[in-house]
């Protein structure tokens, strides 16, 4: 998981299965993202803030999975300019926008933890499928 910018959560990662329809619900402002998807990759924006509590599951023909809840991370910290780099902006910290691009819940996948905001990924033997 990744902010693109203010109020724009970038959700990201793989599925058990190789198609289908992934949508996430912010259940603070009753918002929906979402994307069709195939070789099990998704990536998509859902509008959230930090503590929003999100909702995400897939379909797949008329079967859906469990849904996957958890509470949006907070914002990566701002640098105040001051760090002592030689003006590289890219350096050891990046702008944190990339480095979880691709962190995201991975439902069904068994990786605990896969959002880094407490939440448990949906283990296989749980998995609606």
């Amino acid at each position: 998981m990744a902010y693109l910018g203010q109020k724009r959560l970038q959700l990201a990662g793989r599925l058990p299965t190789e198609g289908g329809l992934v949508f996430a619900l912010n259940l603070a402002t009753d918002e929906v993202g979402g994307q069709q998807f195939r070789n099990g990759r998704y990536s998509f924006v859902v509008p959230a803030q930090p503590g929003d509590p999100i909702e995400l599951w897939y379909v797949v023909g008329r079967d859906q999975s469990e849904l996957h809840r958890f509470l949006a991370p907070q914002y990566p910290p701002v640098s105040d300019g001051d760090s002592g780099n030689s003006g590289d902006s890219g350096g050891s910290g990046g702008s944190g926008g990339q480095a979880g691009a691709d962190a995201g819940p991975a439902l069904g996948s068994g990786d605990a933890d896969a959002t880094g905001a407490g939440a448990r990924a949906l283990d296989a033997a749980t998995d609606a499928f």
